[in-house]
């Protein structure tokens, strides 16, 4: 099972379609937000709101700008669940993370920072702010409101308020009368002292200890890389052999540059065809995937991004472009416009998705140039399908582009 790390998928765009069918051989895991824990207290944070209001506070506007883009992350998310629904279960699996978000989750968070060569503001640019207002929303109406209301728990204490809450399916009493001014206390701290872009970038931190014990990952954020690259930890094995891009990290990217036209961006009916290629085509999705190998393999060796992009993108011209044209049976307009398509969109190029070793332990994978390059895989790859009789197109490794062209 591949984990999509380290955001919640809360907008349909965070992820190509590709991935829930080059990763169907075990469905990718999901997790849930950090906020989904916080109602169980009793405790409705939307009561905050009107007593900090009348309060008036210097930092209100603050405030109200995180608690918008919390909802807004809220909104979308629940959007996405449902627009994602049919593929649960088949394409990918919910799951629940358990990582400190409280105060020492805070302090580490900090030390992180410090450790990153990068200022402040830059990190804040390579961040996800809305999933950062919802990690910082759980820190707020979760863990400290638990401090509220058991001031005198310890930390294990809180373990097992966590782990009785989490094994019992009841009906959560409401607190009636809750006395805000603990929260509002603590509020008045982060949102008077440190500014909003600063705040987010810190909670956003609360999750990436976990990279350190992960030896694969699907990064939910591209952005993440030169931040991880700019560690010290990382950077002190920058003039380490770096042995190349992953075979199969360059194989996902063919996959992905080729399909992703016909399944992206993700709506209703590309989710129905996704879909349906799951249930009904799986050896066409197994065929491509191991051409796609095989066309990685010409690649070769690369640890330099700047010569990666061009080089595949000639190695696929020359593979497989005369036989993608006459497998899709385009006009040459429309032909060209595809390829025009296919290779110009720079974002395309750094992939949602990379295989990362050791990241926050020094792994080779991550140095400075290596980092770049196996996230950022390039390419286009190569469906090359000789349009053949419909008795060689059931057995041919590129059917399913043909498939999804229809």
């Amino acid at each position: 099972m591949k984990l999509f790390f380290p955001d919640t998928l809360w907008n349909p765009n965070q992820v190509s379609g590709a991935s829930f069918l080059y990763f169907s051989g075990q469905p990718i895991a999901l997790t849930l937000h950090a906020s989904v824990s916080t109602f169980i207290t009793g405790v409705d944070p939307f009561q905050f709101l009107p007593y900090v209001r009348e309060r008036n506070p210097a930092w209100l506007e603050r405030f109200g700008e995180f608690f918008g883009r919390w909802h807004a992350f809220s909104q979308s998310r629940i959007a996405t669940r449902n627009l994602l629904e049919p593929l649960s279960g088949v394409a990918f699996k919910n799951i629940q993370i358990s990582y400190d978000r409280g105060q020492l989750g805070w302090k580490h968070a900090q030390e992180l920072l410090d450790k990153c060569s990068l200022d402040r503001d830059e990190i804040s640019k390579l961040i996800d702010p809305f999933h950062a207002a919802d990690e910082l929303f759980a820190h707020i109406f979760f863990e400290k409101v638990l401090e509220a209301l058991h001031p005198n728990a310890s930390t294990e204490d809180f373990i097992e308020i966590g782990r009785q809450a989490a094994a019992t399916s009841y009906e959560v009493r409401a607190v009636a009368d809750f006395d805000w001014e603990y929260i509002y206390q603590y509020c008045d701290q982060l949102f008077g002292r440190t500014s909003l872009s600063d705040l987010l970038t810190q909670a956003y931190m609360f999750r990436m200890p976990i990279l350190a014990g992960m030896d694969e990952v699907l990064l939910s954020n591209g952005g993440l890389l030169k931040f991880l690259s700019h560690l010290e930890n990382v950077r002190s094995h920058a003039d380490r052999h770096y042995a190349g891009v992953p075979t199969d990290v360059i194989a996902w990217e063919f996959f992905r540059q080729i399909v992703s036209p016909y399944v992206d961006p993700l709506d209703e009916k590309a989710v129905s065809r996704i879909g349906e290629i799951l249930t009904k085509r799986q050896g066409e999705v197994e065929r491509l995937r191991n051409k796609c190998l095989d066309l990685a393999l010409g690649v070769g060796s690369q640890d330099d991004l700047r010569s990666l992009i061009p080089k595949v993108r000639e190695h696929i011209k020359a593979k497989i472009v005369n036989e993608l044209e006459d497998l899709l049976k385009l006009d040459q307009r429309s032909f060209s416009t595809f390829m025009s398509d296919l290779f110009s969109d720079e974002k395309s190029w750094i992939a949602i998705s990379a295989f990362l070793a050791g990241l926050l332990n020094g792994g080779e994978v991550l140095t400075a140039a290596g980092a770049i390059s196996a996230l950022a895989l390039v390419g286009a790859e190569a469906v090359k399908q000789s349009s053949a009789e419909r008795r060689e197109l059931a057995v041919h490794p590129l059917t399913l582009i043909y498939r999804l062209s229809r």
